[in-house]
């Protein structure tokens, strides 16, 4: 009798033991199933967050900011029909950024061309306004200094009436920065609001 009951004694604690054992392993288990489970989360995360893609993303949050901002600079001057929209490609075959265009939007056609196919009156208005949205997101972001910032006949598209205000908000845009901004232009009124004028017919002489 005494044997059969330590027999049992000795049973029963083993079997305390596996259950301890298995109550671990299970443990471990459903721990096991739960990072599995995200493993394709971790594997998107870690692929974003390589060297060869922070620019990438860095860029693609500066460019919505520099977008917003382009887009708030033409308002005044052609009724808020455009708006920017930067693409870029940020896995290419060499996993960089491989691809950069600026598209405008028409609101009132619908249409969205590339701000490269715009004739060269728009597309030097365009580039005024990108640039200028540009200089004061990465001076904002990184302090970097941009001089001198030169507007080729972007004064272009702007209807005469409109041409002081035009030249006011460049002014004020400008104010208080290290920074020389040379404009070209073809406009006669335009050297009613510039600090220093070079007439290039008087070069001729």
């Amino acid at each position: 009798v005494e044997e059969i009951r330590h027999d049992i004694d000795s049973t029963t604690e083993k079997i305390s033991k596996i259950d301890e054992q298995s109550e671990k392993i299970n443990k471990m288990k459903t721990e096991f199933t739960g990072i599995f489970s995200d493993g394709e989360d971790w594997t998107y995360l870690a692929k974003r967050l390589s060297a060869n893609q922070i620019p990438a993303l860095e860029l693609d949050v500066e460019l919505v900011n520099i977008d917003a901002e382009a887009t708030r600079n033409i308002e005044p001057f052609l009724e808020g029909r455009y708006s920017f929209r930067t693409l870029t490609q940020d896995m290419g075959k060499k996993n960089t950024v491989d691809r950069f265009d600026i598209m405008i939007h028409d609101g009132a056609t619908g249409q969205e061309d590339s701000f490269f196919f715009e004739n060269p009156g728009h597309k030097a208005f365009f580039n005024d306004s990108y640039i200028k949205a540009l200089i004061r997101q990465r001076n904002m972001k990184s302090q970097i200094s941009y001089s001198p910032v030169i507007f080729d006949e972007a004064d272009s598209p702007i209807k005469e009436h409109r041409i002081s205000m035009y030249y006011d908000i460049n002014r004020k845009y400008f104010e208080n920065k290290d920074v020389s901004v040379i404009c070209i232009s073809q406009k006669d009124s335009a050297v009613n609001y510039m600090d220093k004028v070079i007439d290039i017919e008087d070069l001729k002489e």
